[in-house]
């Protein structure tokens, strides 16, 4: 068997090339990060300046703590209409275990 296995690549197989962009789309990546980190650090910033490692009470000021329970207290106006199933989903399995 006289097989080129040089040409028998260049013939089967394309040649790979570096993406000319790539260093844009890099660029642009981690500016994107960036900017997603610094929302996520600023939305979080109350739970950060709480639960530091040397509490003391100026960290558990009032301000941090109404900052940090409106991250999870909803702020719709409308009635949770799934509120009564689960409450009486979790009285069901709690009463029958």
């Amino acid at each position: 068997m006289d097989t080129d296995s040089d040409n028998d690549l260049s013939h089967h197989h394309r040649r790979r090339v570096v993406p000319r962009r790539i260093d844009e789309m890099r660029d642009l990546v981690i500016n994107i990060s960036q900017s997603n980190m610094k929302a996520c650090m600023q939305t979080l910033k109350p739970l950060f300046d709480i639960f530091v490692l040397h509490v003391s009470r100026r960290n558990l000021a009032i301000n941090n703590l109404n900052a940090a329970l409106d991250m999870f207290l909803s702020k719709d106006t409308k009635p949770d209409v799934y509120a009564p199933d689960a409450k009486r989903m979790v009285d069901l399995r709690w009463k029958g275990s």
